[in-house]
């Protein structure tokens, strides 16, 4: 799989990943992610810890990280 990067982010294999806005100082991020099948966008701040993962065929689930063993899909 190859990873070409964009002016505000990469498309990796089916997915295009993309930093829609964010504030350094405050510590946030607002992601866009986009597939065939799907398109979500995430705000994440410092202490979040979300997973996201996207299938080949483009499907996405996304989890909270801090709870691995429970990986309760968020979506």
């Amino acid at each position: 799989m190859q990873i070409q990067r964009t002016p505000h982010g990469f498309d990796w294999s089916c997915a295009k990943i993309e930093c829609l806005a964010s504030d350094e100082k405050k510590g946030w991020i607002y992601l866009g992610v986009t597939t065939p099948r799907d398109s979500i966008e995430i705000y994440k701040s410092a202490p979040t810890m979300l997973t996201p993962r996207i299938t080949k065929s483009g499907k996405m689930r996304v989890y909270n990280a801090k709870d691995s063993t429970n990986k309760k899909e968020m979506l």
